[in-house]
């Protein structure tokens, strides 16, 4: 696993939903060079999601240019996935010698930053916005999803408990992947049946614990038991010809 190509992929791609879990599923399998050769089942099975999605995600990435596929090129004649995502300033054209004199030459002096109030090597985990802000890349993913709970309003309250959030690793590596995760589940999202009330709202998301519970499978949708008991006797009844 490459930390490298991760981190990318969470810092620069502009996927989201399930094209962003199979993205950060290949990559965690990649090395420095983005490189990776998992099968279809073992991304499926990373991501949670079904193996036709997979594919599907795959060939969006590939058409978004942020993943390159080389078939039957990997171990054992797997496909080789490429991770394909730069850094904003990788993309940069570079200065040239001549500019570089020029702008010796006509006196350019470097511009001291202006005080944010944030302390040196801490930059903000908060909106810059005023009140009320979405732009946040959580609020922005969190209202990507059709059966969440639209944020209308960040109070300051919800500003200060994100960055506290933010600061603990389990959730700072986690949030987007659960919101995700919570928008397919029928129990949060009030869609477990007639008698579903409850519906996970982001102050709930919030809670110490709640991404925790989510990233450990308490809120995926599950086969009721009657069910399975139904389609195992049927499994166990001999067919009549």
């Amino acid at each position: 696993m490459s930390v490298h190509t991760l981190s990318r992929v969470w810092a620069h791609s502009k996927s989201v939903g399930s094209q962003r879990l199979v993205l950060l599923a290949i990559a965690d399998w990649a090395n420095d060079d983005g490189e990776a050769y998992p099968a279809i089942s073992s991304i499926a099975k990373k991501a949670a999601v079904s193996e036709r999605t997979v594919q599907y995600c795959i060939r969006e990435l590939a058409a978004a240019g942020e993943l390159q596929i080389e078939e039957g090129n990997g171990r054992n004649h797997t496909h080789l996935y490429r991770v394909q995502i730069l850094h904003p300033a990788d993309t940069a054209p570079p200065q040239s010698t001549a500019e570089r004199v020029q702008d010796t030459a006509e006196g350019v002096q470097p511009v001291a930053p202006k005080p944010s109030g944030e302390p040196l090597g801490e930059p903000s985990l908060l909106p810059q916005g005023g009140e009320g802000d979405t732009d946040h890349p959580l609020f922005k993913h969190w209202n990507s999803q059709p059966r969440l709970s639209k944020i209308r309003f960040v109070s300051p309250g919800r500003r200060k408990t994100l960055g506290r959030r933010l600061k603990e690793p389990e959730f700072a590596q986690n949030w987007e992947v659960a919101i995700t995760r919570l928008n397919a589940s029928d129990f949060a999202t009030g869609n477990a049946g007639e008698q579903s009330t409850w519906k996970a709202d982001i102050d709930w998301f919030f809670r110490p614990d709640s991404v925790v519970k989510i990233m450990e499978g308490k809120y995926d949708n599950r086969t009721p038991r009657r069910e399975e008991a139904r389609m195992g006797q049927n499994l166990r009844q001999p067919q009549i010809s």
